[in-house]
């Protein structure tokens, strides 16, 4: 069995290798020059990142630079217009009358009301002091602005009570009052260094839109390409792994190994073919070692098959030389023993003819319209002499209105290989036969059974493979080749019919064919 299966391996290693080396062995050197898939999937995954951040940063400073030129600009300049001048100084004058009612000794109101203005005039771009008889209550004028103030005002920053000044995009407001024997002064500048609060957080909050915008994005397609990247590993890196490692132990010839991907996609057909392939050679090289297991056997029931009538025939033989049949009765009856061992010889020479053209497939059958039961009478009666010399009574229950296409010679053929099964596995001297023909729908049915031992249920559909021989309770290796029933099923199959074989306290094989269209006759 070893020297058997290293055979096969061997062959298998050959097969497999000439495939490779006509079919795949320039591909297989391809595949080896480049990059592995997994760089390749690595490769694709960073473009489509790469890609769509690209056109995100492009389309986000296109998106800046529109908003800055067609939006911020125009804002920014409407500020330090004139306008602003105005707008900031009615603000003031509107918050003169609101600071001249609060108390000075009030110091928490009037920082509170102080911080508003200031925060108010900062979104303007403006820096503020307010003072009470010179001395300062809320200041967050800078020295560039007390330098701009100087320019745009000069002596008259200290001596002028309404003042307003704007130039080259500066501007100075100052107002004086008097309140509750309190002089009251409000200087506000703009030294247009500063830009204006609103101007400031509306960019602020553009930049920070745009961030988030990008991160989102960024993150988005990182998910999803994360999310690809292991979705691809799952469903076609490991299954490509596995199916190379599968190739890779089909050559060493190792059959064992599996491919666990099921999915209905193209790879999932490419491992489906691949283990119908394995299954293929698998079943090849078992089929192989079964046929080599068989052979073997029915090489050894015929040589036992073949020495014993030859023996025999020997014996006989050497006993007519020697004179030792002395009457002519006597000579008679070695002449017929040797004429029955060479038709026992022929019969084998039969069998392995017929083993040949059974494993070729080239048992061709020449059917004929004829009367079933008269095939089967007729044979009967032509072997009573030899059936009854081996102790065997046959019953018939014959319809003999059934006439079926028969090719005669090899149905024969089929009623000598049962009774000899009878004969050759019966466990008494004698045996009892039925043997019955009836119609059952469109088929005539040929029924053989037996008193035998029949066959053990688990091994009764095998019955029919050839070199087959069921266990030791109906097994006679030496008398057998183990081709009687397969010829069986073989001449069933080549006149279109079937085989059936069953234990009814005894074996019963049924040989059914199909009626001829009209019945029969």
């Amino acid at each position: 069995m070893q020297s058997l299966l290293r055979k096969n391996n061997h062959l298998l290693k050959n097969f497999t290798s000439k495939i490779s080396e006509k079919h795949t062995s320039g591909l297989y050197r391809d595949m080896i020059s480049c990059d592995s898939l997994k760089k390749k999937l690595i490769f694709c995954n960073i473009l489509m990142i790469g890609i769509p951040l690209f056109i995100t940063i492009f389309i986000s400073m296109g998106a800046m630079y529109f908003f800055y030129r067609s939006y911020l600009d125009p804002v920014e300049n409407l500020f330090q217009d004139k306008n602003e001048l105005v707008y900031a100084q009615s603000l003031l004058y509107t918050s003169q009358d609101k600071l001249s009612n609060i108390d000075p000794s009030n110091r928490n109101s009037l920082q509170k009301n102080l911080q508003s203005l200031g925060r108010s005039m900062e979104d303007l771009g403006y820096h503020m002091r307010y003072t009470i008889n010179m001395a300062p209550q809320y200041d967050t004028i800078t020295e560039e602005d007390i330098r701009v103030a100087r320019y745009l005002l000069g002596n008259r920053l200290h001596t002028g009570q309404h003042l307003t000044a704007s130039r080259a995009g500066r501007s100075i407001i100052k107002l004086t009052w008097n309140s509750s024997h309190s002089v009251i002064t409000i200087l506000a500048v703009n030294s247009g260094q500063q830009r204006p609060h609103a101007m400031i957080s509306l960019k602020h909050y553009f930049i920070a839109f745009m961030v988030v915008l990008f991160l989102l994005v960024f993150g988005s397609i990182a998910m999803v390409n994360t999310w690809l990247y292991r979705k691809v590993h799952k469903d076609l890196l490991i299954p490509m792994v596995q199916l190379s490692l599968a190739t890779k132990a089909i050559r060493e010839g190792d059959l064992s190994a599996t491919v666990d991907y099921h999915n209905t996609d193209e790879l999932g057909m490419v491992c489906d073919n691949f283990r119908a392939m394995q299954q293929y050679l698998r079943n090849s090289v078992e089929e192989r070692v079964r046929n080599e297991e068989n052979r073997r056997e029915l090489f050894s029931g015929i040589s036992h098959d073949l020495r014993t009538p030859l023996t025999s025939i020997r014996g006989y033989t050497e006993a007519l030389l020697a004179g030792i049949a002395s009457s002519p009765e006597k000579q008679k009856r070695y002449l017929n023993a040797i004429a029955s061992r060479s038709k026992d010889l022929e019969r084998l020479i039969n069998d392995l003819s017929l083993y040949n053209r059974l494993a070729a497939h080239q048992l061709i059958c020449h059917p004929e319209k004829v009367n079933f039961g008269s095939v089967v009478r007729q044979y009967a009666e032509e072997e009573m002499e030899y059936l009854s010399s081996k102790n065997m009574t046959v019953h018939f229950d014959i319809d003999d209105t059934l006439d079926v296409m028969l090719d005669e010679k090899e149905f024969r053929r089929v009623l000598f290989n049962l009774f000899t099964n009878t004969i050759k596995y019966r466990e008494k001297d004698t045996s009892q036969v039925s043997v019955s023909i009836h119609k059952e729908g469109e088929e005539a049915v040929f029924s053989y059974h037996d008193d035998g031992p029949g066959v053990v249920p688990e091994k009764l559909p095998h019955i029919f493979e050839a070199f087959y021989r069921a266990d030791a309770s109906r097994t006679k290796t030496s008398e057998g080749s183990g081709l009687g029933l397969a010829v069986v099923a073989e001449i069933a199959n080549a006149h279109n019919g079937r085989v059936e074989a069953r234990n009814e306290n005894g074996l019963t094989i049924r040989f059914c064919i199909p009626l001829p269209k009209g019945g029969s006759q």
